[in-house]
């Protein structure tokens, strides 16, 4: 055991001494574990992404994976202590979730950025061990461009160190860290380390707000005596997998007090409210969602199957429409919305909409749209013949 011990230490001090990169990578044919709940993305975007590349999703680490990803919701396995055995368990080719969802088109790259300090000479000016570097950069809290750091990264990891001395624990302050950043996109305030910001503002704002935000997170909670935000989801997550959507809608509804602005916590809850057969209130929780984030494709899409299974094509149309407008290339929602313009009878709308689909993962589906698009094709061409036709008369 105690092996063990020496020998994870030393695989993640060789991780921070070689920073992340990001690769130009080929996902086809690899297996992705996402461990804990990404913070940016639904799950089911991310699985959808990655089959368009043809790779494959796990939440677990399997013997076939090849790429391990760190989500921040695993920010609580990081507070039990259970987080360093299961990157031991990844091998080497580990990424955070930023760089994952940079790779895989979801998030746009980072602006550019001065890099007034290499690795070593940051690690000396931090203070930082290289443990707390190792964990800062896992979470994303401090995003190092090409092994270098600017100054402002500097100015926060001093003032996280400072925290770490009074005696707060790490995964208290990343979640606070991340929670911070998603206010600032949120309300389209300045970003950590963007100009215009003194050294000493900068402290105070964000040490200000790491206190705020530790006492929001202190909810009542049985299960553990550190509710974060990330550990939430974590465990809301488990849960609606095991089936066990009451606890996983009670655990959704503690990721909303904590930020009520969070949309995604309202879509996962909402799945979780129509599992127990309250679609109506699933509804109206989706429709918050949308309202907070319009561009949330998996939203509007989950309002379109509801408005189907209640028979409102109108509304199931419109809604995957929406869903389209914010992810052009959502397969599901492209086949289900040529499906209802085929039976409509608009053949001009159906086919690019089948063939939209058929580009997806090879399922039934996909081979079901190639079908209704060669047949959309031969009706056209019909049509077409038979206005030839009543023309020349």
């Amino acid at each position: 055991m105690q092996r063990a011990r020496r020998t994870r230490a030393g695989q993640i001090s060789t991780w921070v001494d070689r920073g992340w990169t990001d690769l130009a990578r080929n996902y086809c044919g690899l297996r992705v574990s996402v461990i804990g709940a990404p913070e940016r993305v639904p799950v089911a975007r991310l699985r959808r992404a990655l089959e368009r590349r043809g790779a494959s999703l796990s939440r677990r680490i399997e013997t076939d994976t090849h790429l391990t990803v760190i989500a921040h919701g695993a920010v609580g396995r990081l507070a039990t202590g259970r987080l360093p055995t299961v990157i031991f368990q990844a091998g080497s080719d580990v990424l955070t979730e930023h760089q994952f969802l940079r790779e895989i088109g979801l998030l746009r790259p980072p602006p550019e950025k001065a890099r007034d300090y290499d690795r070593t000479a940051f690690a000396a000016a931090s203070r930082l061990t290289r443990k707390e570097r190792f964990w800062l950069e896992l979470f994303d809290v401090i995003e190092p461009q090409d092994g270098g750091y600017d100054f402002h990264d500097l100015i926060l990891a001093r003032q996280i160190k400072s925290l770490i001395e009074a005696d707060i624990r790490l995964p208290g302050i990343i979640g606070a860290a991340n929670a911070f950043r998603r206010a600032a996109r949120r309300d389209q305030l300045k970003q950590l380390g963007s100009s215009g910001t003194t050294n000493g503002e900068l402290v105070v704002r964000l040490g200000s707000w790491l206190a705020a935000i530790e006492d929001r997170q202190r909810l009542p909670f049985h299960e553990s005596d550190m509710p974060l935000a990330g550990y939430l989801y974590d465990e809301a997550e488990a849960a609606g997998r095991a089936g066990n959507w009451e606890t996983a809608e009670r655990l959704y509804r503690q990721c909303g007090q904590i930020d009520p602005c969070d949309a995604i916590a309202l879509l996962n809850r909402a799945e979780a409210v129509r599992e127990q057969g309250r679609r109506q209130e699933a509804m109206a929780l989706l429709v918050a969602a949308t309202e907070i984030d319009p561009q949330l494709s998996d939203a509007w899409y989950a309002l379109a199957q509801l408005a189907r299974e209640k028979g409102d094509t109108d509304n199931a149309r419109s809604y995957l429409e929406r869903t389209l407008q914010s992810e052009p290339d959502h397969s599901d929602a492209a086949y289900d919305l040529a499906v209802l313009c085929f039976d409509a009878g608009d053949m001009n709308r159906a086919m690019p909409l089948f063939d939209l689909a058929a580009q997806g993962p090879a399922n039934e589906r996909t081979r079901a749209a190639r079908q209704a698009a060669a047949l959309c094709r031969m009706q056209a061409a019909a049509t077409a013949r038979e206005k030839e036709k009543n023309t020349l008369r």
